[in-house]
């Protein structure tokens, strides 16, 4: 048996409906932190203190990674930056990986930069 509200006029009365608001609505974009995350997962920085030490080299790699593909799914923005890695192979003994990984990263980007408006001299 079910319990319905009526009015004078002996009709259901239907409330209105109520728009649903999360109370935990996110407020800023996910998919640049996602992003970040996920390189600095690559390079083995877990901690949030390892990833705000580090944030310029992972952004430097997270552009990287971007302009070689138009798939910026997560898992090819990782891969991109672990093929980096096995190609340019292990740093010297005393420099960390992310910024060796990172310096050569800037330096590809860097490279493309000016080979880009080298060639809109030429035309």
């Amino acid at each position: 048996m079910d319990i319905k509200i009526v009015g004078d006029d002996n009709k259901e009365v239907v409330p209105p409906a109520k728009p649903m608001v999360s109370e935990k609505s996110i407020s800023s974009p996910v998919l640049p932190e996602l992003e970040f995350k996920s390189v600095a997962q690559v390079m083995g920085l877990e901690s949030e203190t390892d990833q705000a030490h580090y944030r310029d080299n992972i952004e430097t790699l997270l552009e990287y990674a971007k302009t070689q593909s138009k798939d910026h799914s997560l898992e090819n923005l990782k891969w991109i930056v672990r093929q980096l890695e096995f190609k340019i192979g292990t740093p010297p003994l005393s420099e960390k990986r992310i910024s060796y990984l990172a310096r050569y990263a800037y330096l590809l980007n860097e490279s493309k930069k000016i080979e880009e408006e080298r060639k809109a001299f030429e035309k």
